[in-house]
């Protein structure tokens, strides 16, 4: 509702006393994702025609608004990275341009190495921007071995083996949370795994769901082993 939404405002606000601009969500999907990263969830897909902010969503996310009004950014140990599927358009798109915006905007001192293509906030906390244009490209993240965020700026130009692969970097030996952010439009080469991925929570969907799909919910328990994700519906049953 508008009151809760005013009160999550207001805590993400309290980190840019002081400066002229505050970052004010001004569309549903920008109020979905930072209401999504308030609650903790681990992975959210923001989808829309161009204009509805997705872009400036992914990267308020990326600082890890919380609750109490602190953002992740501000623990050293924290590591975040975007992907887009051609190094060249991190550039041509405006998202490093936009980046350096709004993280100047919070952290006016945050540094920006132009040849790693990675910002270093005062913490020391750090989040990269990268290509991944070929499945073979996503070895060159084999060496991340803590990642605490994952940016998908148009993951329907991402392959599912892309997906996956990053995913799987996402790990961590603190209590800081975990979470998977993405951005897209439909018509891109990958865009039906994406569907069949998200299908089940987007309204007035454009493919019939099955008619004998009964919505439910249940607790599942998550471990990884390697680069695998193992699923269990009972916790503690992992070998």
């Amino acid at each position: 509702n508008g009151d809760l939404m005013r009160k999550l405002e207001r805590k993400c606000q309290t980190h840019i006393k002081g400066e002229k601009m505050d970052y004010k969500p001004k569309s549903k999907a920008q109020k979905l994702l930072m209401k999504r990263d308030f609650e903790g969830i681990y992975d959210v897909c923001v989808f829309g025609c161009s204009g509805a902010g997705k872009t400036v969503a992914l990267i308020i996310s990326s600082l890890g608004p919380q609750k109490d009004g602190t953002l992740l950014v501000d623990r050293s140990e924290y590591r975040g990275i975007f992907l887009r599927r051609e190094s060249v358009l991190l550039t041509r798109s405006g998202l490093i341009d936009s980046a350096m915006f709004w993280y100047r905007n919070f952290y006016p001192s945050v540094q920006y190495n132009k040849v790693e293509k990675e910002f270093t906030f005062p913490s020391g906390a750090k989040i990269k921007f990268g290509g991944c244009e070929q499945d073979s490209d996503k070895e060159k993240y084999k060496g991340y071995t803590e990642l605490h965020f994952v940016g998908f700026e148009e993951l329907t130009q991402f392959s599912e083996s892309i997906y996956d692969f990053i995913c799987s970097r996402l790990r961590t030996t603190t209590n800081i949370p975990l979470r998977v952010r993405s951005s897209t439009n439909p018509g891109d080469a990958h865009e039906q795994w994406v569907l069949d991925r998200y299908k089940y929570w987007i309204s007035n969907c454009a493919v019939s769901l099955d008619r004998e799909l009964v919505p439910s919910a249940q607790v599942l328990f998550f471990s990884r082993q390697k680069d695998k994700l193992i699923v269990s519906k009972e916790k503690g049953t992992f070998s």
